[in-house]
């Protein structure tokens, strides 16, 4: 989840990862993989190593050529799709859209005076989009490299933004070993 500002317009892009489209092209990458090995064997050296390149550029091409937005600007928010470098824009209105939901490890991250590691890595947080329909888009997402205080302030930034956007009600969870308890 890569938050990306934009030009000056006041507009905010977060970048969607995971989904089906990543999904299969990510079983073409690992097709590639297994076809490098078997050239690298002895089979079918030539037919094998070419299917490898082939399916290898193919699968890089088609994952990093076609990313995916959510962006929260002046006009409410907005889907935005590239596929192979050509984009395409869906305006996600009020009807579209259910709500923001926060999901939380059950063990809550220290802050500044407590005592506690600052870098906690059993810690989590994920922001998701909830469209009609039942589907999630999962806008943010806590890295490894930042303090678990800092994801948890970004991840409730990220939540309030687009809640006003959109006028959507928040739903905060823990998710702990016994399942997912509302908080």
């Amino acid at each position: 989840m890569t938050e990306t500002v934009g030009d000056g317009s006041g507009k905010v892009e977060f970048e969607i990862r995971g989904g089906a489209w990543e999904g299969v092209h990510a079983v073409i990458f690992y097709a590639a993989l297994t076809l490098a090995v078997l050239a690298t064997a002895g089979i079918f050296r030539v037919y094998f190593g070419i299917g490898a390149i082939v399916l290898l550029f193919y699968s890089m091409l088609a994952i990093f050529s076609s990313p995916r937005f959510v962006v929260i600007g002046d006009d409410g928010i907005s889907l935005l799709k590239y596929h192979f470098f050509l984009p395409s824009r869906r305006a996600l209105g009020r009807d579209a859209l259910e709500g923001v939901e926060v999901v939380e490890s059950p063990r809550l991250p220290a802050s500044e005076g407590e005592r506690g590691s600052r870098h906690d890595l059993s810690y989590f947080v994920r922001v998701y989009l909830l469209l009609s329909g039942g589907r999630k888009l999962k806008v943010f997402r806590s890295g490894m490299t930042g303090a678990p205080a800092d994801n948890r302030t970004a991840a409730f930034l990220i939540a309030e933004a687009l809640a006003e956007a959109g006028d959507l009600p928040v739903t905060y969870k823990r998710r702990g070993a016994g399942g997912t308890a509302e908080a």
